[in-house]
């Protein structure tokens, strides 16, 4: 019986809804609709039923949905005490596509001996992590959200089983090719971007930021091999190390409007104890974090 399908299941009862349900999950109401009939026809029995108020378990759901709270409340006691947290020998980390946690991980793996844990590293938009952690597939996630966003993306990891902190918070900068036009620009407002192409990411969890002509990308290699080959382009980021910064040939300018204020949370499952590794990955991070904001206030 597939664990995640009883945590959904868990969800639905909570919610009274698929929709809700669904947006809670970061899954489609479809894939949910599904995990729920194939969970029903598994067990040989109807789980829910629809009234006037809502999607409401049968009996026979009451009960069964009982043991399943008391299941997953159990394996994440295990996970506690006998899973990957303190004394892992994996690690696996989900990051945004961002040229700072990029390097982060760069610099984290250098740091691994040979014969040290075997290292994961996926890079995704916040709903998605937040999945794979929810799931297992990741220990830890660091999503990039909208500050503004931060207590309703905090109040929604938490119906996941997840916990997250805050690891850092800065408006966004322009990250230009060194030989763009606003390139000698001590700043630049979001009149200047006008006229410029702005390299987005298509699943980006922030709106489009500018006026500008777009191109949508779904992988940062390709964002920078855009900067590189197109003068008169930009993309919005977090504040990158000026080591980076200059292997990839590209300046960074405060914005004076900036259009948003990000938010990068570290997430992980609420009985997952953060372990050696994690933790040296998170000290790395923050002093890339660190060199970066140092990098800006050179402005």
């Amino acid at each position: 019986m597939n664990l995640l399908h009883l945590k959904y299941a868990v969800e639905v009862e909570r919610t009274r809804s698929i929709t809700k349900a669904a947006e809670t999950l970061f899954m489609g109401q479809p894939n949910l609709s599904r995990a729920i009939r194939e969970l029903e026809r598994e067990c040989g029995i109807t789980l829910f039923r629809r009234t006037s108020k809502g999607i409401v378990p049968t009996k026979q759901g009451e009960e069964f949905l009982h043991h399943a709270r008391q299941v997953l409340e159990q394996v994440q006691q295990l996970e506690a005490l006998y899973g990957s947290g303190a004394d892992q020998r994996d690690f696996s980390v989900c990051i945004p596509r961002s040229a700072c946690c990029t390097h982060a991980f760069a610099r984290f793996a250098a740091g691994t001996p040979a014969q040290g844990p075997a290292l994961s590293v996926r890079e995704a938009p916040a709903k998605q992590a937040a999945a794979l952690v929810a799931e297992g597939t990741c220990g830890i996630a660091v999503i990039r959200i909208n500050a503004a966003e931060a207590e309703a993306w905090t109040q929604r990891l938490d119906k996941l089983g997840l916990k997250s902190e805050i690891l850092w918070q800065a408006p966004l900068v322009v990250v230009l090719p060194h030989n763009s036009p606003l390139a000698d620009e001590t700043a630049v407002d979001s009149g200047q971007l006008t006229g410029l192409t702005e390299i987005a990411y298509g699943d980006e969890e922030f709106p489009p930021a500018g006026p500008s002509n777009r191109i949508t990308v779904h992988e940062q290699s390709s964002r920078f091999d855009l900067l590189a080959a197109l003068p008169e382009s930009y993309l919005w980021d977090s504040p990158t190390p000026a080591a980076v910064l200059k292997r990839l040939h590209l300046v960074q300018k405060r914005c004076v409007q900036a259009p948003y204020s990000f938010c990068d949370l570290l997430v992980y499952k609420k009985f997952f104890r953060i372990g050696k590794e994690d933790a040296r990955f998170l000290s790395v991070l923050k002093r890339a974090q660190t060199q970066a904001a140092q990098a800006l206030k050179r402005l």
